[in-house]
């Protein structure tokens, strides 16, 4: 080979090494940051470390843990199927990588440099194992974004279990378990008050029209202002009735009864207006009042 051919060579391979050094740095602060914004604290979450331990690929055992703790986060907040053990040595460095493969291919991984190629020399070069952390990184993130918010699950659903227990127990369903889904709870209250509803006569429905978007929002407007009379009427009533019960409350026999009164107070508290939804739901029956003997008087 001539001189100019091998000046030449070697200008290529420096601009190659420049590229990767670059590419390499790149990734690093890349997967540095996107680490740090995941809330991992681990030995790697320092550059420097990081960029060790990927130099060593999966021959390092604190590399594979890193890549561990990025799939056992993921299977968390998604349905991934694929898993990675943790390693104990270079000697497993292989048996990883296998598995590491099975991930990238679930995940449908866009990297030619971690999905082709033999599979057990993919993770020994320093650029491919920060693309695996970037790449991991990233689809954690994307997951946790994607995946709905459940504020309060534990106590939220111990509450809705334990509302629908009472409910099935004023029906006559058998004692529900503690453990039982609230999905199959509720079909068994539907199949039980579909059942019920069957055997009780009821008058065909008042509304019978089937609404467009545009009138619901008409509907909707003309029940509020129907609903704050409504109230306001109703709250009137409840004072003037509470007022009433308190005058009577000094007696020797109404205080014998003062039990009664704070069940009073828990019934005039949870009385609520009727909804809309309740609105369109009446029956033709409710039109029908029945006239008290003293309204034939008057």
């Amino acid at each position: 080979m001539s001189e100019s051919g091998s000046e030449e060579a070697e200008a290529e391979d420096k601009m190659e090494e420049e590229e990767d050094g670059g590419r390499v740095e790149i990734l690093l602060r890349h997967g540095a940051a996107l680490l740090q914004e995941l809330g991992y604290t681990g030995p790697l979450s320092r550059e420097e470390a990081l960029l060790c331990s990927c130099e060593a690929g999966a021959e390092c055992q604190l590399f594979t843990s890193l890549c561990v703790w990025l799939v056992s986060e993921l299977k968390s907040v998604s349905h991934l199927v694929e898993n990675v053990s943790p390693t104990e040595g270079p000697a497993d460095s292989e048996t990883f990588q296998l598995e590491m493969s099975g991930v990238m291919s679930e995940l449908h991984c866009p990297y030619t440099s971690l999905t082709t190629g033999n599979v057990t020399s993919r993770l020994l070069e320093p650029a491919n194992c920060l693309q695996l952390i970037v790449f991991l990184s990233t689809e954690l993130e994307a997951a946790r974004l994607l995946k709905k918010p459940t504020s309060e699950p534990a106590q939220h659903d111990e509450d809705v279990l334990h509302e629908l227990c009472l409910i099935g127990k004023a029906l006559g369903l058998p004692e529900i378990s503690p453990d039982a889904p609230v999905s199959e709870l509720m079909r068994e209250l539907e199949t039980k008050i579909t059942k019920l509803s069957g055997t009780v006569p009821m008058s065909p429905p008042l509304f019978k029209v089937q609404l467009q978007p545009e009138q619901w929002e008409t509907l909707q407007e003309l029940h509020h202002s129907m609903l704050k009379e409504y109230e306001c009427r109703m709250r009137m009533l409840v004072t003037r009735f509470d007022v009433t019960v308190q005058s009577f409350h000094w007696s020797e026999r109404a205080q014998v009864s003062s039990s009664l009164y704070s069940y009073l107070h828990i019934i005039m508290y949870i009385l609520q207006p009727q909804t809309w939804r309740m609105f369109v739901a009446y029956v033709s029956s409710l039109c029908s009042h029945v006239k008290t003997p003293q309204a034939n008087q008057e």
